[in-house]
């Protein structure tokens, strides 16, 4: 619970996006989404969700949250404490990598796919 709020607040202040929350919840995605992310890039593990909110903030996609309750309880948690301590350095190091592509370093997780429309 409490690491979900401080790594929340990291992505918020990083990103400057104001979600509630980074790592639960459901996602609804657009075709013009998948179109431009890279998604080949994005984790195909717990840190998907927050790659692919990266990556459509850096590229000015919009985003909403609908809010859900979320219950932290053992028996409902499903990330265990070194995978959850792993995935917490993952997710900061994909928001320094953000922030460097904002300052113009070319970093391929921050490209765009080009889908010619």
């Amino acid at each position: 619970y409490f690491g979900n709020i401080g790594l929340s607040f990291i992505a918020r202040v990083v990103l400057g996006l104001p979600l509630s929350e980074f790592h639960s919840g459901f996602r609804i995605y657009t075709k013009h989404l998948a179109e431009t992310v890279l998604l080949d890039s994005a984790s195909d593990g717990y840190r998907f969700g927050f790659d692919i909110i990266a990556q459509a903030h850096f590229h000015k996609l919009p985003i909403g949250e609908a809010p859900i309750r979320c219950d932290y309880k053992e028996a409902h948690t499903s990330i265990s404490i070194p995978n959850s301590i792993i995935y917490a350095f993952q997710m900061i190091g994909v928001a320094l990598l953000y922030r460097l592509a904002r300052l113009g370093v070319k970093i391929r997780m921050f490209g765009n796919r080009s889908v010619s429309r």
